[in-house]
This record gives C-alpha cells, structure tokens and sequence, in this order.
C-alpha cells in the first residue's frame, strides 16, 4: 500500500491535487486500482 500512502501525503502536502487522488482512490477502491 505504498503507493496509495504516498498519494495520500501528496494529497495532503499539495490540496490542488486532492480532486485527481481523490478520483484514484475512487477508482482504486471500485476495480481494485494498480494493484491487481
């Protein structure tokens, strides 16, 4: 879950990219994202 944490902090570091991590996290949580 690396990558899902580093965009989290990202997200946190930088709120101009929240709505695009947002939408990663939407997608990751409906078909199961980069990881499978």
């Amino acid at each position: 879950m690396y990558l899902l944490d580093t965009n989290v902090i990202s997200a946190v570091r930088r709120p101009d990219r929240a709505p695009q991590v947002a939408a990663w996290l939407g997608s990751f949580a409906g078909g199961g994202g980069i990881l499978r």
